[in-house]
């Protein structure tokens, strides 16, 4: 008699954890639903069309998702028929580089861009900053390496930072688009 007991018990209990933990998962389905920031991230994009530097020429495809869907190679696949509770894409690259970070964020209702950010590491600086860094107040520094970063793919927006170094002496510099000293970057 204990044994059947013991056994209905254990299948009562066991009923019952499964209806909580059912409970449990639609109930987390549904806060994802009704949550506004739902996105679905495509990674893997580190082989755009063009490999390398991203340049200004460039930035008009990354204003909609369709136009940087022509334009690269990204792997959209998967991404057709989402649920309705996605909300937008996020791009973002996954290259094992550490020279260029690629962020980007989608509307899926209409494709637009709500925000991106790609940083540049190491790379060719504009004609105005170089000729800021051999002024006389940086005679004999040296440059140790730089950052690009443009903010929602807009020239007009990018900023740029240059690490000095002179002896065991280091400085960064901050630079706007239009190659004037800033004190800082705005977000990177």
């Amino acid at each position: 008699m204990m044994n059947t007991t013991n056994k209905f018990l254990t299948l009562i209990l066991t009923t019952g954890f499964l209806f909580f933990n059912v409970l449990l998962a639609n109930a987390q389905v549904a806060n994802d639903k009704d949550c506004p920031c739902s996105e679905v991230v495509i990674s893997d994009q580190n082989i755009l069309k063009i490999i390398g530097e991203i340049g200004e020429d460039d930035y008009p495809y990354f204003m909609n998702i369709s136009e940087l869907q022509q334009y690269s190679n990204i792997n959209f696949e998967g991404v057709i028929n989402l649920p309705s509770y996605i909300k937008t894409y996020a791009i973002k690259n996954s290259s094992r580089s550490k020279q260029v970070k690629l962020f980007a964020t989608y509307n899926k209702k209409d494709g637009n861009l709500i925000n991106g950010l790609l940083v540049t590491k190491n790379t060719r600086l504009p004609k105005i900053i170089l000729l800021n860094l051999i002024d006389e107040d940086y005679k004999d520094w040296t440059m140790t390496n730089n950052k690009v970063v443009v903010h929602d793919f807009d020239a007009l927006r990018t900023e740029y930072e240059v690490k000095m170094k002179k002896d065991n002496n280091k400085q960064t510099l901050y630079f706007d688009y239009a190659g004037k000293p800033i004190k800082r970057l705005s977000r990177s």
